[in-house]
């Protein structure tokens, strides 16, 4: 646990930019640490704010990312619908995906 609290202290620290696709990565990031230590709800959060960063800047990686990352932050809070949608967006940018190895990201 103690890796993942200094890599959000690290996150934090560099805070957004100007750039979607970077506030996009930063965020995901962010939220993928809180979830490894099961803060959940700050997690989802900040997968939200993925996802609101990487459809503006219109990458269909970062899109996937936080889509299965809120998903996983729902199915931690039982919001299994909630997490159904988001896990079917992951699958919908998978399939237009023209690059496949993002989906080796998560195991």
């Amino acid at each position: 646990m103690g890796e993942f609290t200094k890599a959000i202290n690290v996150w934090q620290e560099r805070g957004p930019t100007e750039n979607n696709e970077e506030n996009a990565w930063l965020y995901h990031d962010l939220g993928r640490c809180f979830c490894e230590i099961g803060d959940y709800e700050q997690a989802l959060d900040y997968g939200l704010l993925a996802l609101d960063a990487s459809r503006k800047s219109g990458h269909l990686r970062w899109t996937l990312y936080a889509c299965l990352l809120i998903g996983q932050c729902k199915v931690q809070n039982r919001d299994y619908d909630g997490a159904s949608g988001m896990y079917k967006e992951a699958l919908e940018c998978a399939k237009v995906s023209p690059v496949r190895s993002y989906l080796c990201f998560f195991p």
